[in-house]
């Protein structure tokens, strides 16, 4: 995750305030030297950069990838990144959602399967906001407090 040469973010958005516009931000602000690759099927361009659809459609490796998307996203978009070959994904989500009415699984238990399923282990706070990095395999999470909703 710190030595990243290649970030993708998803969810990436032109809306100020989002989590996918303050990736993009602090990445072209802070100086970030490698490649970023913002991902949104509804964008082209984003503050400059070529927009891709989905994470397969950027074809060159990525080393992390931001998730800064709805909770409802989650799940298929770090499958995605795990799929891509991504080295680790950062999730920038509150990870809470109501009980399910078929007793199934909540989302922060089928996150976890989905990062076990490629050999990795994490832990989300699901009563804080919260990013999530999710090395593949590995784990370690920090709580931010003023981190917004992530829309797009």
């Amino acid at each position: 995750m710190l030595e990243a040469r290649s970030v993708a973010v998803v969810g990436a958005s032109a809306r100020e305030g989002s989590v996918g516009n303050q990736a993009l931000v602090e990445l072209l602000e802070g100086g970030f030297e490698g490649e970023i690759y913002p991902v949104n099927p509804k964008y082209e361009d984003i503050l400059g950069l070529r927009v891709f659809p989905q994470l397969d459609a950027i074809g060159e490796p990525v080393d992390l990838v931001i998730l800064g998307v709805s909770n409802a996203l989650l799940e298929d978009q770090l499958r995605y990144a795990a799929e891509i070959g991504a080295g680790g994904a950062v999730i920038f989500a509150s990870g809470y959602e109501e009980p399910r009415e078929d007793g199934g699984p909540s989302l922060v238990e089928r996150l976890s399967l989905v990062a076990a399923e490629f050999g990795s282990t994490y832990r989300i706070d699901p009563t804080a906001r919260t990013i999530t990095f999710v090395p593949l395999p590995a784990a370690a999470s920090i709580n931010v407090p003023k981190c917004s909703a992530a829309r797009s």
